[in-house]
């Protein structure tokens, strides 16, 4: 990760990785708060085959071969918080769009990976918020 000495950083880098909130009016509803969390999981499964006749029976006299896999499964959840901070009634029509770019990089000591992007994103429309009180 560059620190902020780096000369190969310019003004629009975002040197830490943090989402930027660029500000609000005064009498409008505010963003408040951002978060997220991830998890990821992985388990080892191991399945037991029987040998096969040319029957379509299984040879019930020889040991099962077994295969293994492994099971992941990652998540992310994210969350933003707005309020109206005033105490009156804010009386416009207020859309909050919410959108999120994840690029998660899957890789081992044999070259395989994989890298794959997802977008979220969400609309909410409000027509009236009410003060806070």
């Amino acid at each position: 990760m560059p620190f902020p000495s780096d000369p190969t950083i310019t003004t629009n880098d975002n040197v830490w990785g943090i989402p930027w909130v660029i500000g609000t009016k005064d009498w409008i509803p505010a963003f408040n708060e951002y978060s997220y969390a991830s998890e990821i999981s992985v388990s080892r499964q191991i399945v037991f085959n029987r040998h096969p006749r040319g029957n379509g029976l299984y040879a019930t006299n020889l040991p099962p071969f077994t295969n293994q896999f492994y099971l992941m499964f990652i998540s992310n959840a994210f969350g933003a918080e707005v309020w109206n901070f005033n105490r009156t009634t804010f009386t416009n029509s207020v859309t909050l769009i919410f959108s999120n770019l994840i690029t998660v990089a899957i890789t081992n000591d044999y070259n395989f990976g994989m890298v794959t992007n997802f977008e979220s994103r969400t609309n909410m429309q409000i027509d009236s918020w009410p003060g806070w009180q």
